[in-house]
């Protein structure tokens, strides 16, 4: 035979032994997975202690930073009493302003009342008046 046909028929045999075995080996033995199950629970655990211990110290941070934070010095508290302030004051004007204006239609009503009733009277007198005049001529 000759070196080519030896070396393709190893090869073709070495294939079949291949192919003849499993893809994958055995499951492992129960040691092993109980090893993994435990592993995965310890990292678990490690995980959310974790997560706990980040959680309540975030939580002591923030009341620790609302305790001492005073809102009277904050910037904010004054713009935003300034802000209260002067709406009050504007409102109040307004309020002002309304009650001089209505109180100056008033005094208009008034006035032309007034004139309406000397309007009357005087328009009586001055026909009177016109017609004695008219009369002597």
């Amino acid at each position: 035979m000759s070196p080519k046909k030896t070396s393709l028929k190893k090869k073709l045999s070495i294939i079949e032994e291949q192919m003849k075995e499993p893809a994958s080996p055995t499951l492992p033995d129960f040691k092993e997975t109980n090893r993994e199950r435990s592993a995965k629970r310890l990292m678990w655990l490690g995980v959310i202690s974790f997560s706990v211990i980040i959680a309540v110290l975030w939580g002591w941070s923030l009341a620790v930073q609302m305790s001492e934070f005073q809102l009277k010095r904050a910037p904010e508290y004054t713009l935003a009493s300034k802000t209260k302030q002067e709406w009050s004051e504007l409102f109040a004007k307004q309020k002002e302003d309304r009650n001089s204006r209505e109180a100056t239609l008033q005094q208009i009503r008034d006035a032309i009342k007034g004139l309406g009733a000397l309007t009357a009277t005087s328009t009586g007198q001055t026909t009177s008046t016109l017609t004695a005049t008219s009369s002597v001529k």
